[in-house]
């Protein structure tokens, strides 16, 4: 094959089984916030010392450019793959690509840029390597830090999945060569026919080879292709290039104009990425469509407020209590780590509750920001529906890696945080990693955490007030509940006393205490139903966990507490499963409590 710069797919296996789908692309979020997430965080992940950059770039290619571009990316070959891709019907894409282009169409390719970073790093088969990783890779991630942003292998999908071609080029300056630049293409296609016969839809673009089929280019060669291809990269610094061939957004049926491409990776760049921007040893900043004017989160609205959080906390600069709009308190949340399956036991931390009352209005006011080592946005937690008596309010959550001084402690808190978040990286919950990772009482050890936070954040922005009768009126409205308070089915007394409910992560949360005036066995039963405007149940809303110091069981979509006869009283606290935005915002909730003695 010598110098040859070539496509390579491998055929169909003699079983003759075949792909269709892209089932890496489904794995993720197809959202444009989602996709410039993964990306920065990419590269965050690989800064190496000091503040890393990640630069984005749109260019329409016509005329010379287009010509250049398809003759380094042997255009002809390259389209008997699409072509064959597209006449499988299995992927609108890549059919509306090849129609676009066989009228004469421009390419627009989306260049990322990151310096100070890593770079493809190490050889054609090294499976630890970030060579493989990124270009190689499919749901197996070589990120073995604690604190690295990603861990399932499945971001780096995203690129292709915003391409319409499902092709990316990558080319790099990696820290541990002498060779100067290495380029190397990948696409991603349904498993496809061609004239020459069956193919794979995995494809190489490199270096004719004997062994990989096609293998990295490196030198002057990568450097003269990275020109023609749109995915030069400086240099003067370490890191990686990424071309995206034929960028468009998924999720529409039409291009979006270069401005506000330009702004939705500005304001999600700001929105997810302000505390790695903004913190006092900046590691990183982001371009978009310049070299010179960087993403400056401290000018977005509803942004500043975050960032004021941020900055009190790294000089420890706090309010004794929150009295006034702009005043910032600060609570420490003890964290349990479970023992680790492989490394036993775990040391204990904290992790720091930053809280700034705020004016009516304010955007992204009554949410709370959680983030870690990587200093990126895991999720903003919304308030908003808390009940009557609140005030507004921004607050941070800064855990593990990210505190001002790490302990060994808070890199087990990071270590067990970063093994709960989904391959999606936008919440903490129990994952299959995280059951795989740790022992028991795993679930309940987040939850706690979870839980103390959300009571030290309800204590400090809720007022003590007498509602009085208007305020009981409008609570009733938010809340209405069924069965009054007292009332069972079988005529023995019970009093149903502290009710509340509120909405947390798209689901309903109500807790409550019963008391039985009578001595005896009972029975508790909770169910949670969506009621009309007479407050009548229409349907129920099946829970979907229960927090309780006692055993309880769940029947469909009901709680169940069966009581021995020396327990007269007891807390319940039910969540209901995820349930729609339109439902949140429209829907009253009946909360039916019953109690009989048995």
């Amino acid at each position: 094959m010598g110098n040859d710069i070539v496509w390579h797919f491998d055929k169909i296996p003699r079983s003759g089984m075949k792909r269709g789908i892209i089932s890496s692309e489904m794995a993720f979020e197809s959202d444009f916030d989602s996709f410039v997430r993964e990306t920065i965080q990419n590269s965050n992940d690989a800064i190496r010392n000091g503040t890393g950059e990640v630069i984005f770039s749109l260019k329409d290619l016509d005329g010379k450019q287009l010509q250049d571009f398809k003759k380094a990316i042997n255009w002809e070959d390259y389209m008997s793959h699409l072509e064959g891709a597209a006449n499988t019907g299995r992927m609108k894409k890549i059919s509306d690509f090849v129609e676009g282009h066989s009228d004469g169409e421009n390419i627009r390719i989306l260049k990322i840029e990151d310096r100070g970073c890593e770079g493809l790093t190490g050889d054609e088969d090294d499976e630890d390597s970030n060579f493989y990783g990124l270009t190689k890779g499919i749901g197996y991630s070589n990120k073995k830090e604690d604190s690295s942003g990603g861990s399932y292998g499945m971001g780096k999908s995203v690129f292709s999945k915003f391409s319409q071609a499902g092709t990316v080029i990558y080319a790099s300056n990696p820290r541990d060569s002498d060779k100067e630049m290495r380029l190397f293409g990948r696409t991603m296609l349904p498993d496809h026919e061609t004239e020459k016969g069956e193919f794979q839809g995995n494809g190489m673009f490199g270096e004719g080879s004997e062994e990989f089929g096609a293998k990295s280019v490196w030198g002057k060669n990568a450097a003269d292709l990275a020109e023609k291809l749109h995915v030069s990269h400086s240099d003067k610094s370490t890191g990686t290039s990424i071309s995206i061939v034929g960028f468009s957004d998924p999720t529409l049926s039409s291009r979006r104009d270069r401005d506000e491409i330009k702004d939705k990776i500005d304001e999600a760049a700001a929105e997810y990425f302000w505390p790695a921007i903004e913190s006092q040893d900046q590691r990183l900043n982001v371009y978009v469509e310049s070299e010179t004017q960087p993403v400056d989160p401290s000018n977005k609205p509803g942004l500043t407020s975050f960032v004021e959080l941020l900055q009190s906390y790294e000089r420890q600069n706090f309010d004794e209590e929150l009295e006034n709009a702009g005043d910032i308190i600060h609570k420490e949340i003890d964290v349990e780590v479970p023992k680790h399956r492989e490394e036993g036991e775990t040391k204990n931390s904290s992790v720091d509750l930053v809280i700034r009352l705020s004016e009516d209005g304010e955007k992204h006011s009554n949410k709370l920001a959680k983030f870690r080592g990587p200093k990126m946005v895991v999720e903003y937690d919304e308030k908003s529906n808390w009940a009557v008596g609140g005030r507004p309010f921004h607050a941070i959550l800064v855990c593990g890696e990210a505190r001002n001084e790490v302990s060994e402690g808070d890199r087990d808190v990071e270590k067990f945080l970063r093994s709960a978040e989904p391959p999606e990286h936008d919440d903490w919950r129990s994952t299959e990693k995280m059951r795989g990772q740790y022992k028991q009482p795993y679930k309940k050890r987040l939850d706690e955490m979870e839980e103390q936070v959300e009571e030290e954040l309800r204590k400090a922005v809720m007022k003590e007030t007498d509602l009085g009768e208007r305020g009981a009126e409008k609570l009733s409205e938010m809340i209405p509940y069924g069965k009054a308070a007292g009332e069972t089915t079988s005529g023995s007394k019970f009093n149903f006393k502290n009710r509340d409910g509120y909405i947390q992560d798209s689901r309903w949360i109500f807790e409550g205490d019963v008391e039985a005036e009578e001595e005896g066995n009972w029975t508790l039963k909770v169910s949670v139903s969506s009621a009309d405007e007479e407050g009548k149940s229409v349907r129920q809303k099946n829970i979907a966990d229960a927090n309780m110091d006692r055993d309880h069981r769940i029947e469909d979509g009901e709680l169940i507490v069966d009581v021995e006869e020396d327990t007269k009283s007891l807390h319940f606290e039910v969540e209901t499963e995820k349930l729609p935005e339109s439902d949140l915002d429209h829907e009253a909730m009946n909360l039916e409590t019953q109690a009989n003695m048995k």
